[in-house]
């Protein structure tokens, strides 16, 4: 611990290491309450992305998970997937979902013709929600 290593110009400079582990302590009836409150078109990282608004009415946070099954406008087909980011007790937040192509090797959204079709469960743990929805213009 607390090593020192030598940079550029004889500078020393200290470098340490540590690990840490979160750990979630639920006292009591503690739990999320998760809603979806509806899906829209919103900017993120300068695109035009689809995305729910998802409202957390419990007293610990939750995460969503799943992929959708997507189609846009073209008849082309995608992997729809939620966003992991928690939603805190008491938040309402949206969560984008990111359409991929199928089998594509990379996360980067696709290019999507809207309106865009989806159909599929997303997933939370203390149960699911079913989808069937049209997003876009």
């Amino acid at each position: 611990e607390g090593a020192v290593t030598e940079v550029a110009g004889g500078i020393k400079l200290p470098v340490q290491g540590r690990i840490a582990v979160i750990v979630y302590l639920a006292v009591g009836d503690v739990e999320p309450q998760l809603g979806i409150g509806g899906y829209q078109l919103i900017q993120h990282n300068g695109r035009l992305m689809p995305a729910l608004k998802v409202t957390n009415a419990g007293l610990a946070h939750g995460r969503l998970d799943g992929v959708l099954a997507g189609q846009d406008a073209n008849g082309r087909e995608y992997d729809v997937s939620v966003s992991t980011l928690p939603v805190m007790a008491g938040q309402t937040r949206m969560l984008v979902l990111n359409p991929v192509l199928p089998g594509q090797k990379d996360s980067r959204p696709a290019d999507v013709a809207y309106p865009l079709a989806l159909k599929g469960t997303i997933f939370w743990e203390k149960g699911k929600f079913d989808v069937d929805t049209t997003i876009g213009r």
